[in-house]
């Protein structure tokens, strides 16, 4: 749940004078240039990254470099104020209008080739709200972030020549697009919040319930007429596997929203209900050269070689994987589910697909 007055990502550009990142017996003025970033990579590892329950590191796709807040230190003196005034920013952004931390995660380094894939953070700490990324001065081309949150894309380009910043709340689905040339070089924190903290960011707060109450009892209304079904299902902004969905284990925003539905049932004969659902297309795919397919998935197929795209989608059913009450005891699993039922138009495809391809005669099931 984002209000309409604050954002779910943003780019800001700030300069930072004299400023210096440091690494052991690594000490690279900025803007960076290419042998100081081969020595950086020297000293780093090779990125992985998760699919599905698999920690996976693909060098030849990926081309990412880290290192951990342990193998560096920053020691420009004007770096403290610099990042409190980001924070600042993001905060007053994002709508969050609680004490807000920020934890030095990684420093990356993107050279060419680097993509990350599609994908949404799972399993931060819960009181983790955002991520930030602090791009320091290095030229290169490409490697801008590409944001989804329900039906909207938005792009974050940092700037190669000075210290700028993008942030994002956590569990977003985003990708990394190809560094096309350079070092793309930055530094990423986790914004938390607290776990002390009782109340939700300003952003996340439920302004009025009474338009949602009057929707519902309407619903309701029509459904003792027989006009309608009894449920329906209300997709949360995050992705939460079948072990991890409860009330507790929600994230800020998802919180809110199912906090005003408890909030309604308590004055309607309505049950609250957490569920993990699926959906499967089965189809044909063939590759039939880089000019017959989409940009995009020109670009999967050319990062992934596992990536089939479905010529013609032959078949597509929904399924609720689980059903969990709001303490997280199971109800039910794997029954089909109809599409009609679910009040947003089409939310899957802002998350990333995993595939059966079962090869000649080219069927994939995704």
């Amino acid at each position: 749940m984002v209000s309409k007055n604050c954002s779910f990502c943003f780019l800001w550009q700030d300069r930072l004078r004299q400023s210096r990142s440091v690494c052991p017996r690594c000490r690279p003025d900025l803007p960076l240039e290419e042998s100081q970033a081969r020595r950086i990579i020297k000293k780093a590892h090779q990125a992985p990254y998760r699919e599905g329950s698999e920690t996976i590191v693909d060098i030849p796709v990926r081309n990412r470099w880290e290192l951990n807040p342990d193998q560096f230190k920053l020691r420009n003196s004007n770096w403290n104020t610099f990042l409190k005034s980001v924070i600042a920013g993001v905060s007053q952004e994002l709508g969050l209008d609680l004490t807000v931390h920020a934890e030095l995660y990684k420093m990356l380094i993107d050279e060419e080739g680097a993509i990350l894939k599609a994908h949404a953070h799972t399993e931060n700490a819960p009181d983790v709200v955002a991520t930030l990324v602090i791009g320091l001065p290095s030229s290169y081309e490409g490697g801008a972030v590409t944001e989804r949150h329900r039906g909207f894309t938005r792009s974050v380009k940092l700037s190669s020549r000075e210290c700028s910043y993008g942030c994002w709340y956590a569990g977003l689905v985003h990708e990394v697009l190809p560094v096309t040339s350079g070092y793309r070089w930055v530094l990423t924190y986790n914004l938390t919040i607290d776990a002390s903290e009782t109340r939700l960011p300003r952003a996340l707060r439920q302004p009025d319930t009474l338009p949602l109450y009057s929707a519902i009892a309407r619903w309701l209304k029509q459904v003792s007429d027989n006009s309608l079904q009894g449920h329906f299902w209300y997709q949360l902004d995050h992705r939460y596997t079948d072990a991890s969905i409860s009330l507790k284990a929600l994230e800020f925003r998802d919180l809110a929203c199912v906090q005003a539905l408890c909030e309604i049932s308590t004055r309607l004969p309505v049950d609250i209900f957490l569920g993990v659902l699926q959906r499967e297309e089965w189809g044909n795919c063939e590759f039939l050269g880089p000019g017959s397919l989409t940009s995009r998935n020109r670009l999967l197929c050319k990062h992934n070689a596992n990536y089939h795209p479905l010529r013609d989608v032959l078949s597509r059913t929904h399924a609720v994987k689980s059903l969990v009450d709001l303490n997280g005891d199971w109800v039910f699993q794997e029954m089909q589910l109809d599409a009609k039922s679910i009040l947003q138009k089409d939310r899957f495809g802002d998350i990333p697909a995993y595939e059966d391809y079962r090869g000649y005669p080219g069927n994939c099931v995704r």
